[in-house]
């Protein structure tokens, strides 16, 4: 309402300026925006620039699985090794029923053997280092087993059927530092001749008479001479059977 002369009341000019001031200081009010600004796998100390760590990123593990064909294949392939196993072990037993070292192939022939009538002996553990090195018949009737050693050192077994009108027992007990054994039958002596220089063994069964000595100067134990006699073994029987 305009007073007389175009003037506006003085009140009405007031509210007119309140107004404007309350338009002119209210805040601008902005939409909420619906997507995040930044992304959620990046801490707040990365900027926007730098690669994601792996590490931080959520992973999903597949589990494997072995199919049943698989584990059948496998079962089967550990019941044969293990079957193959068993029945090794068996046959070494039974083959070597004392439980030591498996025994030794002969070294004779089996044309030498069938020429003659006794049995012919080996032994079938060697003393450590040795090995079989030559058969030899220097005299008919008469067999000699070499066994070499490292070096110059070497065993000699000779066989022969037990001479008629010769005391083995006799020549046994000139033996020094002996040692006598029986094993089923066959009587075994161990001991030194030649002052001591030369170990000697000597067996004998029903048909053979195997006499061992070691070459001069091995100076082989009598202990270890002993086992190998005690180890002497024919392709048939052991001693003392034939």
């Amino acid at each position: 309402m305009l007073m007389q002369g175009g003037v506006r009341p003085h009140n009405q000019n007031n509210r007119v300026r309140a107004n404007r001031a309350r338009d002119f200081w209210q805040p601008e009010v902005r939409p909420v925006r619906s997507t995040p600004t930044r992304s959620p796998f990046i801490s707040e100390s990365t900027s926007a620039a730098e690669p994601i760590a792996p590490s931080t990123v959520p992973r999903t593990i597949k589990k494997k699985y072995w199919s049943r064909p698989i584990i059948l294949v496998a079962c089967l392939v550990s019941l044969v090794l293990i079957g193959g196993v068993v029945t090794w072990l068996l046959l070494s037993h039974h083959s070597n029923p004392k439980n030591k070292k498996l025994a030794l192939l002969s070294p004779f022939s089996q044309q030498l053997m069938s020429s003659l009538s006794f049995p012919l002996y080996y032994p079938a553990e060697l003393p450590h280092g040795f090995h079989f090195a030559a058969v030899t018949e220097p005299k008919l009737g008469i067999i000699i087993l070499t066994l070499q050693g490292t070096g110059k050192q070497k065993l000699f077994i000779t066989e022969e059927a037990p001479p008629k009108g010769f005391s083995i027992a006799d020549y046994t007990g000139k033996f020094s530092d002996s040692k006598k054994a029986t094993d089923q039958g066959a009587e075994l002596v161990v001991g030194k001749i030649s002052g001591g220089t030369i170990t000697v063994g000597s067996l004998v069964s029903k048909k053979t008479w195997v006499l061992a000595n070691d070459s001069t100067g091995t100076n082989f134990p009598v202990n270890q001479f002993m086992a190998m006699m005690q180890s002497l073994t024919t392709s048939s029987a052991k001693p003392g059977t034939n």
